[in-house]
């Protein structure tokens, strides 16, 4: 009896709070929208790694697809089926572009290169200190007939991505947003 006496007379703001501790409970306990939620915190890595492995399945099926053709034209070159005489660059260039499996290229990006060159030695790519290909000493100058000549031939693009992965490279290669991409050939000339 001496308990009840001391207690307090019951407030209304007091009430109010009891009322509220069995909705909070249940609010804790409700996981109706973690789903959503759950879902909204990955869709975002998720769909940027879909997007770069969907980004280098191209790069490396277009990559495959000009390799193909400038092993197909340096198989030309070396037999001597195309040469200086019977093609000039801009034939050489078209006579690539029209491969079937080159439709995909814009044949006005590509940059074509057929040099001698004294060694089988790497003669590196020319490259601007800005990062871009330096086509200056470029041309279609192949060995002549029977010279047993050692050729190159060097064919580069710049493929266009969709995704902005240039923004994670300091290589000045990237500056335009694009995957600069080449395929090369070195090879013997056969004798006639």
């Amino acid at each position: 009896m001496k308990y009840e006496a001391s207690k307090s007379p019951p407030r209304a703001c007091h009430d109010k709070w009891w009322q509220l501790g069995p909705k909070i409970k249940t609010f804790r306990r409700t996981d109706d929208g973690a789903a959503a939620v759950e879902f909204a915190l990955v869709a975002i890595p998720f769909f940027v790694f879909v997007g770069a492995i969907f980004e280098l399945t191209i790069h490396f099926f277009v990559s495959s697809v000009m390799n193909t053709a400038v092993a197909d034209m340096a198989r030309e070159l070396r037999t001597n089926q195309v040469t200086a005489g019977t093609h000039s660059e801009a034939e050489f260039k078209q006579y690539l572009c029209d491969k079937p499996m080159m439709a995909m290229f814009n044949c006005d990006n590509l940059i074509v290169d057929v040099q001698v060159v004294a060694t089988f030695g790497a003669p590196g790519i020319p490259r601007n200190p800005n990062g871009t290909i330096n086509s200056a000493g470029m041309g279609f100058n192949p060995g002549g007939t029977g010279s047993r000549s050692i050729n190159i031939l060097r064919v580069y693009y710049e493929w266009p991505t969709f995704m902005a992965f240039s923004n994670f490279s300091n290589d000045p290669m990237w500056a335009s947003g694009n995957r600069l991409m080449m395929s090369s050939e070195a090879f013997k000339l056969e004798p006639v």
